[in-house]
Parts: structure tokens; sequence; C-alpha cells
């Protein structure tokens, strides 16, 4: 039987996080926003900050003990 690109996808995830838990980063969903900012030469947390990325985005950096945050 085939799998679809999604179920594929979601089954990695799921494998990805019983192998590492709380040690795997969030992963960061596709926007259409993400190349609208790139295309006008802005930073997307300053093109749309209400982007899921933006707020996944600083999720990580918080992990990594970035906690000033200029955009968003």
């Amino acid at each position: 039987m085939h799998q679809g690109q999604g179920a594929v996808y979601l089954e990695i995830q799921r494998e990805a996080e019983e192998m590492f838990g709380d040690r795997l980063l969030p992963l960061m969903r596709l926007s259409v926003r993400i190349p609208e900012a790139y295309g006008a030469q802005e930073p997307v947390a300053i093109w749309d900050p209400s982007v899921p990325f933006v707020a996944t985005i600083n999720g990580v950096l918080d992990r990594f003990g970035y906690p000033d945050k200029n955009a968003a």
C-alpha cells in the first residue's frame, strides 16, 4: 500500500519523538509568509510576527539560552 507524503512525514515525526524525546527541537512548519518575507528582504519576525514559524524560532532560541529577542 502506498502512503501519502503527509502520512510518511507524520510517521517519521513520531519515530523521532520516540527516539529523542525532549532533545528534539520543534519542527518548522512551512508557511507562504516565509518566501514572501524573503522576497521583501525582511526578517519573518518583522514581516509577519503572527506566523507560527516565529513562535517556533523563539522557542528554539529560548532552549539555546538566547532570552533577548528584538522582534515578536
